[in-house]
């Protein structure tokens, strides 16, 4: 008969051979609470917040994650295969980004703190950095092809029944 580990097992013997090999306790805690609490979207049973333009009453963006912590910054959308385009990841804060390690173009929309669009960067290609003008507050990470807005655009978060998974800093961003 065959013997799974217990899931807290094979986490123990990684926390071991990460503290034995040189890594802090802390940075691989932060890690591995990254890995559970990661920017997908799709995992709360309530409805995902969606940006919504309200120069045009388009949605912009169906299903919206959000990367406002050093770790869900500094992973973005690296690694990824593809994204839907329906999805899109809102930084914040940020005023440039890269897309080394991304595997597919996106469109980039530059924000200013009260949601107005600044600057639009249709199909960024992998291996370019974007920097924003002083005004930028926020970037929106979208597939190619995804995003209908234009500059002066005014953007809402609608947060439908949990305004929770909003950050705080992008809570006066909501509808």
């Amino acid at each position: 008969m065959h013997c799974q580990p217990s899931e807290s097992f094979r986490w123990s013997f990684v926390f071991f051979r990460a503290c034995s090999s040189g890594l802090s306790a802390r940075l691989l805690c932060s890690c591995l609470r990254w890995r559970k609490h990661s920017f997908r979207c799709g995992t709360s049973k309530m409805a995902d917040p969606r940006l919504i333009n309200l120069s045009t009453g388009i949605t912009v963006v169906e299903r919206l994650a959000f990367a406002a912590t050093f770790w869900t910054r500094f992973r973005g959308l690296q690694f990824r295969k593809s994204m839907p385009t329906e999805e899109g990841l809102l930084i914040a804060p940020c005023r440039s980004i890269h897309t080394h390690w991304m595997r597919f173009t996106i469109d980039i929309v530059m924000l200013n703190r009260d949601g107005v669009v600044v600057e639009c960067y249709p199909g960024v290609r992998p291996w370019r950095m974007l920097m924003g003008v002083t005004s930028v507050a926020y970037v929106l990470e979208t597939a190619a092809g995804g995003v209908s807005c234009s500059v002066g655009d005014q953007l809402q978060i609608e947060a439908i029944g949990n305004t929770q998974e909003v950050p705080r800093q992008l809570r006066h961003l909501l509808s």
